[in-house]
């Protein structure tokens, strides 16, 4: 349950994870593909684990949400590559783990459901270091995926809910800050799959 998030540098940062007994690493690494080598990096302020991580527009990375030990934060941090130092942004509104996090064009950060059960999703602005509510899915959704589109809407599809396992899709528009369901769906439920946009627009 870690995070790896390519850096601007062309390093990589690995960031928590899970290690038994529902301990949460606070631990991260980067690796250098040009040595081969790992390096400690500084560490978090919480262990955490199942939660996300997003480069930002400037090549900062934040780490949000997920679980230390047994519980569910809302808490966020911030690494910045050129100082190696990690440091605490606004918490979210609601705690939320196994969520997606996607970054917008406009260099804000669009949160999407999780744990408990979430049908809720909220939109960081890193001018302001806020999070704020936005129009909530049509379905809690946990274990789903999150493609920002070439248009610039987001698409969430798959995941579980409270029914069971999920076939449908929505879609977010930043601009009307709203979803909405997809009239297609897939032809098999998922979780825990991948989704990866393809050079002429369609994901597979």
């Amino acid at each position: 349950g870690p995070t790896a998030t390519l850096l601007s540098n062309g390093r990589v940062l690995v960031a928590g994870g899970y290690y038994g007994n529902f301990s949460s690493r606070s631990s991260t690494e980067i690796y250098d593909p040009a040595s081969g080598d790992w390096m400690a990096a500084d560490s978090m302020a919480a262990g955490r684990r199942s939660h996300a991580a997003v480069q930002l527009g400037d090549g900062r990375v934040m780490v949000i949400g997920g679980y230390s030990g047994g519980t569910l934060l809302s808490s966020t941090e911030i690494y910045d590559p050129e100082t190696d130092t990690w440091t605490t942004a606004d918490s979210l509104n609601q705690s939320r783990a196994s969520f997606t996090a996607t970054l917008l064009p406009d260099g804000r950060v669009l949160v999407a459901g999780g744990e408990s059960w979430r049908d809720s999703a909220e939109l960081y602005d890193p001018a302001t270091d806020t999070w704020t509510l936005t129009d909530s899915l049509a379905t809690s959704r946990i274990w789903h995926t999150a493609v920002l589109l070439p248009d610039g809407c987001v698409m969430v599809a798959g995941g579980a809910s409270t029914t069971g396992y999920l076939n449908t899709a929505e879609i977010y528009d930043p601009a009307s800050e709203t979803w909405t369901t997809s009239s297609s769906t897939m032809a098999y439920k998922r979780g825990n799959h991948t989704a990866t946009l393809l050079t002429d627009g369609r994901v597979i």
